[in-house]
């Protein structure tokens, strides 16, 4: 699974304050499941049969989806190793998003395919073969998000839901058949990078459960990418896909002042395509001492780590 490998993270510290904890699925003989571990110790501390996707923010919950079936219908998101019980259903009624208890590990099918499909369909889904992926869960663990995609043939469509953590009041926030990258940037508002028929293909801000929407850096972010927000929303991280000399431009946005400064550019090798390729994904530490990247530019597929107190860009990132 070169584009989301083993969804490893850090898990939220506990309530008596431990953190050095990460999450990371993994293949247990004929089954998939995930574990939390020690970072120090290396002890694993618990384990669960199913693989995680997302974590709410205070540890209490985990989502999962159908790996399977996602590496069967979109190669390079899912996970090759264990087969499609679904294979041949174009809407499963057996597949969908799980919510695992994270402290008895108790899990609950919240909704299926079927269930979403029913959801406000558009009309190019007739025909399709549905699933899911991307969740991410707000910053309040009151909403999370995931998008219901669809393929038939060499098209494909894709729209972003809203939901409750129960799997209650979902929401089809964005649902004109595009959406791509996104981030949550407040408990009720997110970003995403999506097609809508009055302003095209933009970045475009969005509040939870209402038709408010507006264009973000207009004729200034201008390319797909992994956004991402500082924790006071003044400045937002992205990077491109390569242009024509291969090369990825890690970009900073100042939503005040509206200034884009390229931070960096990483040669993308020829080998790292299709399926294969190695996006930059960046991300920021929780301090903003680092920016860390997916990328490989030397030859070989890296996670590089990059000093930000060496680059001339505000420090509140």
């Amino acid at each position: 699974c070169w584009q989301q490998g083993c969804r490893l993270q850090w898990y939220p510290a506990s309530e008596q304050g431990t953190n050095g904890l990460v999450l990371y699925n993994q293949a247990v003989g004929a089954r998939c499941g995930c574990v939390i571990q020690d970072v120090a110790t290396k002890k694993i501390v618990a384990r669960w049969p199913r693989p995680l996707y997302a974590v709410s923010p205070d540890g209490r919950y985990g989502l999962s989806l159908d790996f399977a079936r996602l590496h069967r219908l979109r190669p390079g998101y899912g996970y090759s190793n264990f087969p499609d019980a679904t294979a041949g259903q174009a809407a499963p009624d057996a597949s969908g998003i799980w919510r695992i208890d994270l402290q008895t590990g108790a899990e609950e099918l919240l909704f299926s395919v079927a269930r979403m499909v029913a959801l406000a369909p558009l009309a190019g889904m007739a025909g399709a073969a549905h699933y899911f992926n991307h969740i991410l869960v707000n910053p309040d663990g009151s909403r999370f998000l995931f998008f219901h995609a669809w393929t038939r043939g060499d098209k494909r469509g894709t729209r972003l839901i809203t939901c409750d953590p129960d799997g209650r009041n979902p929401y089809p926030l964005i649902n004109e058949g595009h959406v791509s990258h996104y981030n949550w940037t407040s408990a009720t508002e997110l970003i995403a990078y999506a097609t809508h028929a009055r302003t095209g293909m933009r970045y475009h801000l969005y509040r939870d459960r209402t038709e408010d929407r507006s264009v973000l850096a207009e004729g200034v972010l201008t390319e797909d990418g992994h956004p991402s927000f500082s924790d006071d929303g003044s400045l937002l991280l992205t990077d491109t896909y390569p242009d024509h000399y291969r090369d990825r431009h890690l970009l900073l946005y100042d939503i005040r002042s509206g200034a884009l400064t390229r931070l960096g550019s990483f040669f993308s090798p020829f080998g790292y395509r299709r399926e294969a390729r190695c996006d930059l994904h960046p991300r920021s530490s929780p301090s903003g001492r680092h920016i860390c990247l997916d990328s490989a530019h030397e030859g070989l597929r890296r996670i590089c780590l990059l000093d930000t107190s060496t680059l001339t860009f505000p420090r509140a990132l």
